[in-house]
């Protein structure tokens, strides 16, 4: 119901709607005054009414007295119907003084009945009660006047005494004769009010609701979005101000659509360029991915190349009948697949650092012409084996050192010449240097006679696990890191790395590093710069590790003989554990009898009790002893916590001989152990 009575609302016109609200005003405002006036009449002719009563009562009260006080019962009958004269008394009841029914009349029998029934004379029904006590005045000078009796004293007053009740009842059909008719006037002026008034309404809302009309007519199409439709109406009213404000905003919607239209294009624009992104962004990481993967099946390749020759000639070791000569051919065949496989993991680690931005690099000083050639000498043997010429060109003096990182710098130079040296068959790989002290660049060409390589595909060698096709990886082998790692290094330097590239006649690698501040550093000829320092020409003979006593705390039993077999042949004297805890007590035991370590090797990785809390309790029982840490993690944040755990140096596996007997030495000349 109530959706059908809201359907046929919507289909209301305003103007319909606005003449239902004016007329309901209207007659609510002729209604209450018409309802509050039949109320007051209502109440009026009640109060008539039950006064009429009331009057009736008494009238019969006073006429009854001496009947009631000497008991003439036909009288009392007589005056009760006597009082039911005007037709409208329904019944007259007279009670003695102690409530009892002495006498009635009634015109209307039911409504005396009811009366009786309803519980007596305090009752009251469909009528208008009246009750009046009948009270008795003895006067003392009543019969004075006849000489019955003496005269009354003055200050004696009549005795008064209630000897009963009357009771009548008036029928409300006068009353309601007398509303109904009231009503009626009432309905009737209501009624003509509202009629003078509905035709003046419908006219004046006829004359402002047209020009709503036009605005909501003007408002739906604007809504159905037809923002081309003008609002012209210039009056000062509030339907004029209504008007001007709709306008308004057509005209605010008509430039925001404008506005939304520009933007769409524009928005859509981006969204074809980000989905061009997207999927050149797509292509990439599906290269990447492919590159990621060749690069596993080739880090597959060249890791297992070198194991298998380690572990083939391991076998061929244990042939009895091999000659010294193979022996030791075996030996350095072993020592070099070794070494390239420690160096494929070493190009992981520095690629590693570099994605983690954990790249490292020192600023000390350095001879870049020593290093240099130390980098040309390690490549002559690969170089004379392919039949190339290796040259060394200084273009222009060099200074004596720069502030840089030697072992970078060491490793840049020797990707650059080794890839050289690797896809050049035939020709020359030339290494040019050359410094300008007003720049502070030292740059170093590395160009071969190669077959060199299309410019497509020069960007692409500086990304990690990539070369320039796969037919490279596959004649060539590697990992794919050198350049990349080699770029990285070399910014990290405060340089780069550039390349030049011809098809079919070779290619030239430049880098560029900073030198550090040059003021008071001699510029040397190559000649000088090629002339060992002093301090290299001469052979070290400094502090030995004789006699050093040494703690080896290593779980791994292969290292732990390993190590310190490599030890005793140093002239140490070696004591192991096989975890920190047994570490531990075996420390602090031989400081508390007077014959300390001089060195503590200890593993980092190990069951029971790790190398870092065997350090970390070493140190909180106050031992001062050096505590050397030697671990197979080799990221910088491994050697911070390390140094952090309490040790004071720290070695990486594999470990190197040469630095293992080196540090102990050195640690062991300064004798920190003594208290």
């Amino acid at each position: 119901m109530w959706n059908g009575i809201l359907h046929h609302r919507v289909h209301i016109s305003l103007r319909a709607r606005a003449t239902l609200f004016v007329l309901l005003v209207v007659s609510l405002g002729l209604a209450a005054p018409a309802s509050v006036m039949i109320n007051s009449l209502r109440q009026q002719i009640i109060a008539e009414e039950r006064r009429a009563a009331s009057a009736l009562a008494r009238a019969a009260a006073e006429a009854v007295v001496l009947p009631l006080a000497v008991g003439d019962h036909e009288e009392l009958q007589r005056l009760a119907k006597h009082f039911l004269w005007d037709g409208h008394t329904l019944f007259v009841a007279i009670y003695d003084e102690f409530g009892r029914l002495v006498t009635h009349a009634a015109s209307d029998g039911d409504a005396w009945r009811r009366y009786i029934d309803a519980g007596g004379p305090l009752a009251d029904g469909d009528w208008f009660l009246g009750q009046r006590a009948i009270v008795f005045e003895s006067d003392a000078d009543a019969f004075g006047g006849f000489g019955f009796n003496e005269p009354a004293a003055p200050s004696e007053r009549p005795a008064v005494r209630t000897i009963g009740q009357v009771v009548t009842a008036i029928s409300p059909d006068r009353a309601n004769r007398a509303l109904a008719q009231k009503t009626a006037v009432a309905a009737w002026i209501v009624a003509i009010g509202w009629l003078g008034t509905a035709p003046l309404v419908w006219l004046a809302v006829r004359r402002w609701s047209s020009r709503l009309d036009r605005l909501v007519g003007a408002s739906e199409r604007i809504s159905a979005g037809d923002l081309a439709t003008e609002i012209d109406d210039p009056r000062p009213d509030d339907i004029g101000r209504l008007s001007q404000a709709l306008e308004g905003m057509r005209c605010a919607l008509r430039d925001r659509e404008q506005e939304l239209r520009t933007f769409n294009d524009r928005l859509q624009q981006e969204v074809a360029e980000q989905t061009r992104d997207l999927n050149e962004a797509r292509r990439a990481a599906e290269e990447a991915n492919r590159a990621k993967s060749a690069f596993l099946a080739n880090m597959s390749h060249e890791i297992r190349t070198p194991l298998t020759a380690i572990l083939g000639y391991i076998d061929l070791m244990e042939d009895e009948h091999r000659s010294p000569d193979d022996q030791r051919e075996q030996i350095e065949t072993i020592r070099r697949n070794a070494r390239h496989l420690l160096a494929i993991i070493n190009d992981i680690l520095d690629i590693s650092k570099i994605e983690a931005g954990e790249l490292l690099v020192e600023r000390i000083e350095t001879n870049p012409a020593a290093i240099i050639g130390e980098a040309l000498s390690m490549m002559r043997p690969a170089a004379h084996d392919r039949g190339l010429d290796l040259e060394l060109e200084f273009r222009t003096p060099v200074p004596a050192h720069i502030s840089t990182d030697p072992t970078r710098l060491r490793q840049i130079v020797l990707n650059l010449v080794s890839n050289a040296v690797k896809f050049t068959d035939q020709g020359w790989v030339r290494v040019a240097v050359s410094c300008d002290p007003a720049t502070r660049r030292l740059c170093i060409e590395v160009a071969d006679s190669g077959s060199g390589m299309p410019a497509s595909t020069l960007e692409r060698l500086f990304r990690p696990f990539s070369q320039a096709d796969e037919t490279m990886t596959r004649r060539f082998g590697g990992t794919g890191l050198g350049l990349a790692i080699s770029r990285q290094l070399a910014r990290a330097l405060g340089g780069d790395v550039r390349v030049e590239s011809t098809l079919g006649i070779g290619s030239t690698f430049t880098v560029e590093i900073d030198t550090g501040a040059l003021d008071g550093v001699a510029m040397v000829t190559p000649s000088e710069a090629l002339m060992p320092d002093q301090g290299e020409r001469q052979q070290s003979h400094g502090p030995n590790a004789d006699g050093a006593r040494v703690l080896l705390v290593e779980d791994g039993p292969d290292n732990r003989r390993l190590i310190g077999y490599l030890l005793t042949r140093a002239g140490c004297t070696v004591e192991t554990a096989e975890n920190g805890l047994l570490g531990l007590e075996a420390a602090l035991e031989a400081q508390a009898s007077g014959r300390p370590f001089d060195v503590v090797v200890l593993d980092m990785q190990m069951p029971v009790m790790d190398g870092y809390t065997a350090a970390q309790s070493l140190r909180s029982c106050g031992y001062p002893g050096w505590i050397v840490a030697l671990t197979a993690h080799a990221m910088s944040q491994d050697c911070q916590k390390c140094l952090n755990a309490g040790c004071d140096e720290y070695l990486a596996k594999p470990v190197d001989r040469q630095s293992l007997i080196e540090t102990i030495a050195r640690l062991r000349a300064t004798r920190r152990h003594a208290a």
